[in-house]
């Protein structure tokens, strides 16, 4: 038996009581998988091949297989749910550590776009100006396998890269973004947007596929030093919430032409996000100490000029380019706009 599939009981227990815990409070075999990743610190791929019916515990601790067909606990939704408190620092004259982020918007990497130079420019900026951390904001990859939209049996459909295409394209980015950025040890946060998403819910609708791709996708950003968070998880770096589209009340997120007024409206923090391909900036007024919020849409960064098929015929005012931002005392206080050709001027070979 290889070696990757030995593993001690005691880590089976493990294994099988986070997987029971997250069954008995209502989460899916995938959510299960989640859960018991992040508890354990082990790749959710891992958790799977250990867990699932026909896996490593089975067949090496036939008496601690994890029981699938555990109901939910009812009481659990009953319980008290500890939310995050998210403290803000109010001040008129922001104080307090400052932090330089640089924020990449949607890439939206595929195969269909084969020229990554644009990854080589951003990872030579970031070495030249050295923030202490780097934010992208989500839709790193289009990940157009796994779209739902197209029927089955269409022409669209037939025309779908694979997983395997969209992963290899997606590692040949990251390869040459890692390259160029070289020993640099600056953090690389990644907020999943609704593309990484549609990994989950391809998943969730083909249960042979459950923990396989999605740990494909974690396993190669890893490699190249990416940390995720998950689509609709909030980044708090100095006060200031990122990530790649805020939810409204229904649980959908903020979109249209004017969206950012929305979402200043609704927030009570500074934000970060993208989703809409358009840069925008607002200071939006707020009662209270802190006077004043301001909610950032880092536009796009595809190639100068691209437009997605979907919106071909579209008045779509997208914007592509890269922001260095700093940040204090929940305020975003300076941001700098950086466009694809200034990039592409500065840094191009």
């Amino acid at each position: 038996m290889a070696a990757s599939q030995r593993i001690s009981r005691a880590e089976a227990e493990k294994t099988k009581h986070y997987m029971e815990q997250g069954l008995s409070q209502g989460m899916t075999r995938q959510q299960a998988c989640v859960y018991a990743s992040k508890e354990m610190g082990v790749p959710r791929q891992t958790i799977w091949s250990r867990a699932k019916p026909d896996g490593v515990i089975s067949r090496l601790f036939p008496d601690l297989c994890v029981n699938f067909e555990i109901k939910p606990d009812i009481s659990y939704q009953y319980r008290e749910i500890n939310k995050p408190k998210i403290i803000v620092k109010v001040s008129k004259s922001p104080e307090g550590e400052a932090y330089k982020i640089c924020v990449i918007g949607d890439t939206h990497d595929s195969p269909a776009l084969p020229d990554k130079t644009r990854f080589r420019w951003i990872a030579r900026h970031i070495c030249k100006t050295r923030p202490d951390k780097v934010v992208h904001i989500g839709d790193m990859g289009d990940f157009e396998s796994c779209s739902t939209h197209a029927p089955p049996g269409s022409q669209t459909y037939a025309y779908k890269p694979s997983f395997k295409q969209d992963m290899e394209s997606l590692e040949e980015a990251l390869a040459i973004f890692h390259k160029e950025l070289g020993s640099h040890s600056i953090p690389l946060l990644l907020t999943e947007g609704n593309h990484e998403y549609r990994i989950d819910r391809w998943e969730e609708g083909h249960p042979e596929t459950q923990g396989i791709l999605k740990g494909s996708f974690y396993e190669t950003i890893a490699r190249y030093g990416w940390k995720a968070y998950a689509f609709g998880e909030w980044i708090l770096i100095g006060g200031v919430g990122f990530s790649h589209v805020p939810k409204n009340i229904m649980g959908k997120p903020y979109g249209g032409k004017f969206s950012e007024n929305q979402i200043g409206n609704d927030a009570i923090f500074s934000i970060v996000y993208g989703h809409t391909h358009r840069a925008v900036f607002r200071r939006v007024p707020k009662i209270g100490p802190m006077n004043s919020i301001e909610i950032l849409n880092v536009g796009s960064a595809m190639p100068d000029g691209y437009v997605a098929s979907y919106a071909n015929t579209s008045t779509t005012g997208w914007t592509y380019g890269i922001y260095d931002i700093k940040i204090r005392g929940g305020h975003i206080e300076d941001y700098t706009f950086h466009s694809m050709q200034r990039l592409q001027e500065q840094y191009g070979d």
